[in-house]
């Protein structure tokens, strides 16, 4: 008895030939114009949000992209080197324009073109839905909508990733070396661009060579030259790269919790994507089920021995980089989402390719092993709207993750500038946020701020510390200063503890999106010596003494003492004031305790947190 099934797909899978072969396939083009419509309309509903705020890392490449070629080569000595060929295309790129949105926009040109190459590879694999629904998930991916908006080396690198999965399908097809080397070309790209990205292809080759060992140990002969190619430079970038290790030390700030959450989300990350995929998830274990209970398991598994190709290639690229780095993070901690944003369009194409097989019928599929079409239109109506639930979740998390901000710096750049007073500076501790910094400042309207003095070439790490601890203000010291932070720099309390040593106190804490504006004031109290006079003389056990004093921004001035020099004394108290009238003070000192001579008396007031200062020396003579 025939055992039949309607989990078939007509559509012809990726076959596999032993040499070079000419191939017949008719382009669908009106599924390649549903795909390219699709990329377009999600390209085109970024942009409004093209222009939010910067984050610190964005700021480290409008700061490095603007070096010179000696100082960009010493910084990556330091810090930065795996995105040292990135910092070199945006040098080239900025020299059109450097606004935030003109950078950015590179990485959303590599968003349309990955969207535009998964869906015309899910097309070719397996038939027009497969692209359809790859390119959706693609487009709404949190990740990939994320890495869209972002003047990161990660969409880039992602686009390349996608090119090396076309060239290993086409090597799976016919064989040709050219595919391999090619292959190659865009590993190594990937990797220039983001190192960990490198996992994704060699994931992809991995998981072919788990279910094909005969075949790829047929073609290793041929392939050993790209191979090779691929693997030598790939080793010498890794290992330049673990000496800047130190650079992912952040991560190993998150929680255990938060981290273990992250890497089992992988690339999949937002909360109604996931619950999309596993929707398609549970719908396909449904199906798989029901074939089992009807026996037809046997025609299961010779449909997934037909697509191994496929599911080995999409599945290992969409799981293996995210287990990786799990595993290693064990170790030392390195799994943050933007390292495996990669497999991000492997997940879409997986995803997209089970669909099609699993409910070929209900897409419009037919195939010679079907049973007939009773009962069809109630499920399929039931699938319909299960299919608009879950493009409605997509399409608000597609917006969520549009709009969602990694790290606000331009709203308190703004508020600080609108809140300027006259004299106020602003102090910035590193080059990536100092270029944030300037490039909001530079574009208001509002009052123009100094910046706090930095260390500058001195200093060539774009995420050390760059303020000067003591600035040369001789004297005069703002009276308001403004402090942002985004808590990525260890030395800014440090710098907040010398503030307030310096006299300044903390006055307000406005919290933003994942940074915060710190306003100190100088409340160092003010006081002067009113009696006596200068040049006065005095005598006696009663002479009177008399100073004013205040202290700003309501601390209040809680002691004034008066104190004398000359002589054998140095700034010796000689008396405690007490309260008089408004701001001012008095004492009665027995000057018959000092010799006689010529000293100098002045007023020293404290406030109420602790700070101190005291008046201009009044020269008086002691005649008794």
């Amino acid at each position: 008895m025939k055992v039949q099934s309607d989990a078939v797909l007509e559509y012809r899978p990726v076959s596999v030939a032993t040499g070079p072969v000419k191939e017949a396939r008719t382009t669908d083009r009106v599924g390649v114009g549903a795909i390219v419509v699709i990329a377009m309309v999600a390209s085109l509903g970024v942009v409004p949000w093209l222009g939010i705020s910067m984050f610190a890392d964005e700021g480290a490449t409008i700061y490095s992209a603007h070096l010179s070629w000696s100082n960009l080569w010493a910084q990556s000595e330091h810090v930065d080197l795996v995105l040292l060929p990135y910092y070199v295309l945006v040098h080239f790129w900025i020299l059109i324009s450097a606004s935030i949105e003109w950078v950015r926009a590179l990485s959303l040109i590599a968003f349309f073109a990955t969207l535009v190459v998964i869906g015309c590879t899910g097309l070719r694999i397996a038939g027009r839905w497969c692209g359809v629904i790859a390119t959706v998930l693609g487009a709404t991916s949190t990740i990939l909508v994320e890495k869209a908006l972002n003047a990161r080396p990660y969409q880039l690198s992602t686009l390349a990733v996608v090119l090396c999965a076309v060239c290993l399908f086409r090597w799976l097809e016919d064989g040709r070396i050219r595919w391999m080397w090619l292959f190659s070309c865009a590993a190594l790209l990937a990797t220039a661009m983001q190192l960990f990205a490198l996992f994704a292809p060699a994931a992809m080759f991995v998981g072919v060579l788990a279910v094909r060992p005969e075949l790829v140990s047929q073609r290793l002969r041929a392939a050993r030259g790209p191979l090779i190619f691929l693997g030598i430079p790939a080793a010498i970038w890794l290992i330049a790269g673990t000496s800047q290790v130190g650079q992912v030390n952040w991560i190993a700030k998150q929680s255990l919790e938060s981290r273990l959450l992250a890497e089992l989300r992988g690339p999949a990350i937002g909360q109604f994507y996931d619950l999309v995929l596993l929707g398609i998830g549970v719908c396909a274990l449904v199906r798989i089920g029901l074939l089992f209970s009807n026996h037809r398991e046997r025609a299961f598994f010779e449909r997934v021995k037909e697509d191994r190709d496929v599911l080995a290639l999409t599945a290992s690229w969409a799981v293996l980089p995210t287990v990786v780095l799990a595993m290693v993070s064990f170790v030392h901690p390195l799994y943050a989402s933007r390292y495996v944003s990669a497999s991000a369009p492997g997940v879409a194409l997986f995803a997209a390719f089970v669909c099609v097989r699993t409910f070929p019928r209900l897409l419009g599929v037919r195939s010679g092993y079907d049973r007939g079409t009773r009962g069809t239109a109630g499920r399929g109506a039931v699938i319909a709207l299960i299919g608009l639930s879950g493009a409605a979740l997509l399409a608000v998390g597609y917006f969520q993750a549009a709009s969602a901000l990694q790290e606000d710096l331009k709203g308190p750049i703004l508020y600080a500038a609108h809140h300027a007073e006259s004299g106020d500076v602003i102090a910035v501790p590193d080059h990536a946020i100092t270029s944030v910094s300037q490039y909001y400042l530079s574009r208001s309207e509002e009052r123009r701020l100094p910046l706090w003095p930095q260390l500058g070439v001195g200093q060539r790490y774009v995420e050390g510390f760059d303020l000067v601890a003591r600035p040369p203000f001789a004297g005069k010291e703002p009276r308001r200063v403004w402090l942002l932070t985004d808590n990525s720099v260890p030395a800014v309390p440090r710098f907040e503890r010398t503030l307030e040593d310096g006299g300044y106190v903390l006055v307000e804490d406005k919290k933003f999106v994942g940074s915060s504006l710190l306003l100190f004031v100088f409340v160092r109290p003010v006081t002067a010596l009113s009696v006596p006079s200068p040049g006065a003389t005095v005598s006696g056990d009663r002479v009177g003494l008399v100073a004013t004093a205040t202290s700003p921004f309501g601390t209040g001035v809680s002691k004034v003492q008066f104190v004398i020099s000359g002589g054998p004394f140095r700034r010796k108290v000689i008396v405690t004031a007490q309260p008089y009238l408004w701001a001012t003070y008095w004492a009665n000192w027995n000057s018959i305790s000092v010799p006689n001579g010529i000293y100098t008396v002045q007023s020293q007031a404290s406030n109420s947190v602790g700070k101190s200062s005291s008046s201009s020396p009044v020269r008086i003579t002691v005649h008794n």
